[in-house]
């Protein structure tokens, strides 16, 4: 999994028992809801009470995994927590404790947990919509324009639909037959291209696309 660094300002909902509190920052952010974890993401969270903070602290939740080692076991910076959530839930609180007194949570955190935002699809380097280029006839799945999110999705199965023609495949890459014919057809002309791809939490997803022959 790769890991995104944005510095966003996220405050939970705090419970003060402590003059100390700390701020958590959210350096996973990919939507405008700063109070998000994604399923099946290595959403970021950074504890620190202020600049140069070294306590330690403990992060605890029923819906979520929580590390401090990445999948490769590489440690993870100082204040910094993998949280995964598990399950279906649909929200989840996060309990921070100072590792010193584990006995009482110094705050709380709300969130609600989302699927990844659905992936768009792009044949080379053409996105559905719009009118295609064609080279290769590469079909991939990649997050909207804009967005922060490094979140890889493998296209493992694909059909092409024009006029009366229909062409089915495996993989990612359209046959060389199929981008003949696209090749040949006459400007303006509507393709269909439906694929199902893998994402990283291992759901296959079907996904449609439309473009027009430039």
């Amino acid at each position: 999994m790769k890991i995104l660094s944005l510095a966003f300002m996220l405050l939970g909902t705090a419970s003060l028992f402590s003059q100390n509190v700390p701020i958590v920052s959210n350096q996973s952010l990919i939507s405008n809801d700063v109070n998000v974890l994604f399923r099946g993401f290595e959403n970021i969270l950074v504890v620190k009470a202020k600049l140069g903070d070294t306590n330690t602290y403990v992060l605890k939740s029923d819906d979520c995994s929580i590390h401090s080692r990445r999948n490769d076991g590489t440690r993870l910076k100082h204040g910094q927590y993998i949280v995964k959530p598990i399950g279906r839930a649909r929200t989840t609180q996060i309990e921070v404790y100072d590792c010193d007194h584990l006995d009482k949570s110094i705050l709380t955190l709300e969130y609600s947990i989302s699927n990844v935002p659905a992936g768009q699809v792009y044949l080379d380097h053409t996105i559905q919509g719009e009118e295609l280029v064609l080279g290769s006839g590469k079909i991939s799945v990649k997050q909207p324009s804009g967005s922060l999110l490094v979140w890889s999705e493998e296209v493992i199965k694909w059909g092409v639909t024009f006029g009366d023609q229909q062409f089915d495949g495996t993989g990612d890459v359209l046959t060389k037959e199929v981008v003949s014919s696209l090749n040949a057809l006459n400007s303006g002309t509507v393709v269909q291209l439906i694929c199902n791809s893998v994402s990283e939490d291992q759901i296959t997803r079907k996904r449609s696309a439309q473009f027009t022959i430039r």
